[in-house]
């Protein structure tokens, strides 16, 4: 039996969750550099320091935020890939699926019972070993929106 890894990038920000936070972390520090130093060429104040730190706090609260809601961000690119596997088929095994998309089975899974709940597969049915996925009850032509 082939064994299969898990695909993953040692590459955090090539996920949208991860390229947020090293967008937003990056800026931060800038920000945080140049926020200093106009404090302190511009003469030292509290308030000022205060404002900053400030500033500084809203910014990695929105950061937070970010990427907590990047998180639902939709997987067009994934809807199109089990869409083009799917088409015409009755019935497919999940590990089948997770090969052709170099996925993990447990994430296909996950994929597919959201597509379900989204109406982007509204007839889909997982199995009950979650082994097989029939995409529709009739062997037609997938029928829901391709949005999450």
């Amino acid at each position: 039996m082939k064994d299969q890894q898990k695909k993953t990038s040692s590459r955090p920000w090539h996920t949208v969750p991860g390229a947020l936070a090293f967008l937003y972390l990056t800026t931060f520090a800038l920000l945080l550099i140049l926020g200093l130093v106009i404090v302190f060429l511009t003469g030292y104040s509290a308030w000022k320091l205060a404002v900053l730190l400030v500033l500084l706090g809203v910014y990695l609260i929105a950061l937070v935020f970010a990427v907590l809601l990047s998180r639902n961000v939709p997987k067009k690119h994934r809807i199109k890939k089990y869409r083009k596997l799917l088409k015409g088929q009755a019935f497919v095994e999940i590990s089948s699926l997770a090969e052709r998309t170099g996925l993990d089975p447990e994430e296909v899974l996950q994929d597919l019972q959201l597509f379900i709940d989204r109406g982007i597969y509204p007839d889909g049915k997982i199995s009950e070993d979650r082994k097989i996925f029939y995409p529709e009850h009739s062997n037609t032509e997938p029928h829901g929106k391709d949005t999450l």
